[in-house]
């Protein structure tokens, strides 16, 4: 068999970024099995839900008066899941994501004890 008839011995993937790529924060997820059998997910951002606006006078003085809240909650704690964006893929590729997620995990908490450590004997 000669040199340009073997197999490669290796692969390079490159990655560029999509015209629409953003990076997004988000501190969690939400999402399930769809009838396909592929997970589908939407990564979200939460937060305490505040009012839609706010009006304040203007006093005779040129100072804002007390503000006048509207759209507040009226339950004791609101808290809004904005998705960010959703995200759909095998099986296979959702068991792959969680794997290197918990390796990027453990990488951290590595980093982490190390630089607490490093705080603690200045």
């Amino acid at each position: 068999m000669s040199a340009s008839e073997r197999e490669p011995q290796a692969i390079r993937f490159e990655f560029k970024d999509a015209d629409d790529y953003k990076l997004i924060f988000a501190t969690g997820a939400h999402g399930g099995v769809m009838p396909n059998g592929m997970v589908k997910f939407d990564l979200f951002v939460e937060f305490h839900t505040g009012p839609s606006a706010e009006q304040r006078s203007i006093g005779a003085d040129g100072r804002f008066g007390e503000p006048r809240l509207e759209g507040l909650p009226t339950e004791a704690i609101h808290v809004t899941r904005l998705r960010q964006v959703g995200v759909m893929m095998t099986v296979p590729d959702a068991r792959s994501l969680a794997t290197w997620l918990e390796q990027k995990a453990d990488e951290s908490d590595k980093i982490r004890a190390a630089t607490q450590k490093l705080e603690a004997g200045k």
